[in-house]
């Protein structure tokens, strides 16, 4: 039996596997090792497939993947989509609400959905979103989509300011059916600043559960690996979770290993971790 059979890898993708426009190189090679000992990788990102599907032609991911930020779980081997869950359609209508609103007239608005995502408000920091993560995004209003089923809605914004506003009017209007949480990543050395909407109790720790059903037995062991907020309940709820070198400290506290920053291959440095525990 080889050392990580039936063990699972998930890695969040900016911020930890990802730095900026590349991957590590000791990143890519740990993880074919990982892979070679007989572990599963796969990627658990906030990105849809599209997004997702252009970073495989770097990393090898040999498990379904985790998108949306715990939304779907997408297997690109046999192109199925092995898990999904949709916004309850009586809170699409927020969209509208900070829509009309003025302080959030700079806001960028997308909305994803199983199989296309669209902009409801073109912003610079959308096009930069659509740039950096190679997306095809179609531009739509709120009533051209409104009866179609939502995975996530993802607010964009110029900066810090206006997202503790926003969420406040988040809590007041969408909390019983669904839950938001603050994102960020990191382009051209510009850091940009987010808020998901997503289904209720969706994220990426509760897609773990998702992951031992669709395995059962066949996983012994879930890792998990991370850098921000969203990335918080897949490190809690691991058999093992790392948070990056670069990550905020009340992300690190939680933690069962702090890596290296994630450009010098915090991934990697996770995996060898794993192996100097398997050796104890």
């Amino acid at each position: 039996m080889k050392i990580f059979e039936n063990c699972l890898l998930l890695s969040d993708v900016d911020g930890t596997l990802f730095t900026g426009d590349k991957v590590p190189e000791y990143n890519v090679r740990q993880i074919e090792r990982f892979i070679n000992d007989g572990g599963a990788f796969a990627i658990a990102t906030g990105r849809n497939r599209q997004a997702t599907q252009s970073l495989l032609k770097v990393v090898k991911n040999n498990a379904p993947t985790l998108l949306l930020n715990g939304a779907m779980i997408y297997d690109f081997n046999t192109e199925q989509v092995l898990f999904s869950i949709t916004m309850n359609d009586s809170v699409k209508g927020h969209v509208q609400t900070i829509m009309s609103n003025p302080l959030f007239s700079n806001v960028g608005i997308d909305v994803h959905t199983e199989g296309k995502m669209y902009n409801l408000r073109k912003t610079y920091e959308s096009e930069v979103h659509r740039i950096y993560e190679h997306l095809e995004l179609f531009e739509s209003d709120f009533d051209s989509i409104k009866n179609q089923s939502w995975n996530k809605v993802m607010y964009l914004f110029q900066n810090e300011d206006n997202i503790d506003a926003l969420c406040s009017v988040l809590e007041n209007t969408i909390t019983e059916h669904c839950d938001y949480i603050r994102t960020s990543a990191c382009f051209a050395g510009q850091r940009f600043y987010y808020v998901e909407v997503l289904p209720k109790n969706v994220n990426k720790g509760n897609a773990l559960g998702e992951y031992r059903k669709i395995f059962g037995e066949k996983i012994k062991s879930i890792y998990c690996i991370g850098d921000y907020y969203n990335d918080l309940s897949m490190i809690i709820n691991a058999d093992i979770g790392a948070a990056t070198g670069n990550a905020p400290d009340d992300i690190k506290k939680v933690a069962d290993y702090v890596t290296v920053d994630c450009k010098d291959g915090a991934v990697g440095d996770f995996i060898e971790y794993l192996y100097r525990k398997e050796r104890v």
